[in-house]
């Protein structure tokens, strides 16, 4: 049996690949992120899970709301469960609140500076 054509031409094959129709990142939508994070707390998983590290030593870490949401974003969009995917989700592909006279933005707990890579966990939102 002989290959298509096609798969013979690598420049043909680049240029059947499908494209996204703009140069924006990607962005997941609020009602996703609502839906999901509903989910989460009519499930009472964050009750029991927060109960459980209650007596844990060494510092907090991040929420274990966000580590979750996250989570469950990565697996609907990217169908991957691997941290890096949740890292990319909750830093790159959520629209936060624009804030008044402030570059950054807080997303599902965290605070991250644009063009920064390195998350700061915070307790509400960014005040600058």
């Amino acid at each position: 049996m002989t290959k298509p054509r096609a798969w013979r031409n690598p420049e043909k094959i680049k240029r059947c690949r499908p494209r996204p129709v703009t140069d924006a990142p990607f962005e997941i939508p609020d009602s996703k992120v609502g839906q999901l994070d509903a989910v989460l707390h009519q499930s009472g998983v964050l009750e029991l899970i927060d109960a459980e590290l209650a007596g844990r030593p060494g510092p907090k870490g991040l929420p274990v709301r966000t580590v979750l949401v996250g989570l469950l974003l990565a697996l609907h969009h990217h169908r991957s469960a691997s941290l890096a995917d949740v890292c990319r989700v909750l830093l790159d592909e959520l629209r936060a609140p624009p804030a008044p006279g402030s570059a950054s933005r807080t997303t599902a707990g965290l605070t991250a500076t644009p063009g920064s890579r390195s998350p700061a966990a915070s307790t509400g939102p960014s005040t600058a």
